[in-house]
């Protein structure tokens, strides 16, 4: 049962802004979080920006090394699709100039 946050998206990233002015251990005590809370948000909005700062919505979890993996793959398979395209488009091509011809 996870709780919900205390914390909007926009109160977490003032307080990342905060603490990169006035200090990480000052800015912390001050909102009563962990610093352990502070660099994981910190982390979060650094790959996903202020997205990565919204609570999750519930229902299944993909984990980030998983989300970037399938992307991968995702973008392998998209350069594989473009190459298959490229070929069929070069056989329609010869298979037109060879109907084209003139036949001896």
């Amino acid at each position: 049962m996870s709780k919900e946050s205390r914390y909007s998206a926009e109160e977490k990233f003032l307080i990342l802004k905060e603490a990169e002015e006035q200090g990480v251990v000052k800015t912390c005590s001050k909102h009563g979080i962990d610093p352990t809370t502070y660099y994981f948000w910190k982390e979060r909005y650094e790959s996903d920006g202020i997205t990565g700062l919204l609570p999750k919505a519930p229902g299944p979890k993909i984990e980030r090394k998983e989300l970037k993996d399938l992307q991968k793959e995702n973008e392998m398979l998209k350069k594989l699709l473009a190459e298959k395209e490229v070929l069929l488009e070069a056989q329609r091509d010869l298979l037109k100039k060879k109907r084209l011809r003139p036949q001896k």
